[in-house]
Parts: structure tokens; sequence; C-alpha cells
């Protein structure tokens, strides 16, 4: 969405691309994020847990 709003796109088409695809992407984070959180507090140590769960978010 960000890159149709630097590009100068109309306004319109930035609300379809949104509504198109944000259900998708909302369910791909519900389903991925909850298992990185139980990976993060059940196996990495506590002074590991930021590094991971930012290298995770960067991949």
């Amino acid at each position: 969405m960000m890159d149709q709003i630097f590009c100068c796109q109309p306004w319109a088409n930035v609300k379809a691309r949104v509504r198109k695809g944000y259900p998708s992407v909302q369910y791909a984070s519900w389903t991925f994020w909850p298992v990185v959180g139980v990976i993060n507090y059940k196996f990495i140590p506590l002074h590991f847990r930021v590094v991971f769960h930012s290298y995770v978010a960067f991949c």
C-alpha cells in the first residue's frame, strides 16, 4: 500500500488494494506470530528473545 501512496496513485486504487489484500495479510499474521511467540517464550533464553523476534520479523 505504501508504494502506491508514495507513487501518487489515486486514493480509490489504494483503498481497493487494501480491501482486497488485508484479509489474507491479517490471517497470515494471526497464524504466524502466535507460533513465533510460543517458540520465543518456550525455547529462547531471555536475553535472546528480542533478537530472535527481530530476526523473524526481518525475514
